[in-house]
């Protein structure tokens, strides 16, 4: 894999958006979250930075209590929908 520059490795997501690399593992898990890119040879997961906004709504729509397990063809546009409304009324 050469482009993992350009990528970050689940730890650093996590420390980006301060959840726990055991949270962003059950989110790819329950479908919400796919790695860019995993390495065939070890298992590491890589993340794009434009993660690092989709972790953090993630990480308000787990605050709200919103249930996380949605079909992934849906779940963007669903916590788009959600942050709008809360911005909206914030």
């Amino acid at each position: 894999m050469k482009k993992t520059q350009q990528l970050l490795t689940i730890g650093q997501l996590a420390k980006f958006s301060g959840l726990h690399v055991k949270a962003l593992r059950y989110y790819e898990k329950i479908g919400i979250l796919n790695p860019t890119a995993i390495d065939k040879q070890n298992g590491y997961r890589y993340y794009s930075y434009a993660h690092i906004p989709y972790v953090n709504m993630i990480k308000i729509c787990a605050n709200y209590g919103l249930y996380l397990k949605l079909t992934s063809a849906t779940s963007t546009r669903v916590y788009m929908n959600i942050l709008e409304t809360i911005n909206f009324n914030s």
